[in-house]
């Protein structure tokens, strides 16, 4: 018998209601949910376990470190894909257990490496649920409401029949309103005595993984001055202009101009969020995530020295107040 698939309306082939096409879709959409299940945790939290610090500019307010929104997201896909696996369960008479176990009840000798379950009922992590689920795939496309099930989940991961629509729910949430350290403006805004170009060097920042920054500084100006920058391009040129370097770097760097600092230092700076991550070198190129355990942490040797200043006026006022008594 041949069915129609609920989705595009062509022939199956088969006694399923999706063709081959979305059966793949929603078996990659399955597939896809353990790594975003475990970003959003991330975001949950609003740490960047990658970036070792909290991604985007710090904020002068003291904000809950739990991000609802993400929360909420997070319960929504844990009740959706226990639903599915409970219905499965019950309807299809499948069953969800771990590997060589057997429910607590189960009476009669086991086979050799089984075991019992230590306590009744089984309700799994989100990850095995979303890997189970994509297991039996092929049994969603044979119920009735396998319509309703796939855009449950395409509607979490996005949907690829229309790629230019917007990104799952998931993927938004994890990627809103991120920032990527841009680095100083490059726009000329005029000339020293010396004839040496002055640069704007506002500090630009590229949301949401855009190649491009924009100086709002620039904009504003009247009249208005270039203020387009390539993300890449300017990174670059500030690697090249020695402000973008290395923890080792910065810390020889700043000893050489008899201001040093030591990594317990950077350290603190990063854990009160005052230190951004600028990004990372890897094989000479600098990337906004860290791509292998051994790439190298970028900072800004200006936003450093402007630490080290502060640090300095800050403990030269404490001990005025020390010295002057109550």
């Amino acid at each position: 018998m041949s069915n129609h698939c609920t989705i595009c309306k062509t022939e199956t082939g088969s006694g399923l209601l999706l063709c081959n096409t979305h059966l793949t879709y929603l078996r990659n959409a399955f597939d896809e949910i353990p790594w975003l299940w475990q970003e959003l945790q991330t975001t949950v939290t609003k740490t960047d376990r990658l970036n070792m610090g909290v991604t985007g500019r710090k904020s002068t307010d003291s904000p809950s470190p739990i991000n609802w929104g993400a929360s909420r997201l997070a319960g929504e896909v844990d009740i959706v894909l226990t639903r599915m696996v409970a219905t499965l369960v019950a309807e299809n008479g499948l069953r969800f257990m771990p590997s060589r176990k057997v429910p607590q009840g189960f009476i009669g000798p086991l086979l050799d490496g089984w075991e019992r379950m230590d306590r009744p009922g089984y309700s799994g992590s989100v990850v095995q649920r979303a890997v189970w689920l994509r297991h039996h795939a092929s049994v969603i496309a044979g119920r009735e409401d396998v319509r309703d099930w796939y855009f449950q989940v395409i509607n979490l991961t996005g949907d690829p029949d229309t790629p230019k629509a917007p990104p799952g729910k998931l993927v938004v949430e994890i990627n809103k309103r991120t920032e990527t350290w841009a680095g100083p403006c490059p726009t000329v805004v005029g000339y020293g005595r010396s004839g040496e170009p002055i640069e704007c060097g506002e500090i630009l920042y590229a949301y949401n993984g855009a190649e491009d920054a924009e100086c709002g500084e620039c904009r504003k100006a009247d009249p208005p001055r270039s203020h387009i920058v390539n993300v890449k391009d300017n990174l670059n040129r500030a690697l090249l202009a020695q402000d973008i370097l290395t923890e080792r770097h910065i810390t020889e760097v700043m000893a050489g101009l008899g201001q040093p600092i030591y990594s317990d230092l950077i350290q603190r700076w990063l854990r009160d969020e005052r230190l951004e991550v600028q990004g990372y070198l890897h094989h000479d190129r600098i990337v906004d995530k860290r791509l292998s355990a051994r790439d190298s942490r970028l900072f800004s040797l200006k936003q450093v020295k402007q630490l080290r200043r502060q640090d300095r006026k800050q403990r030269g006022l404490a001990e005025v107040a020390s010295w002057s008594g109550p």
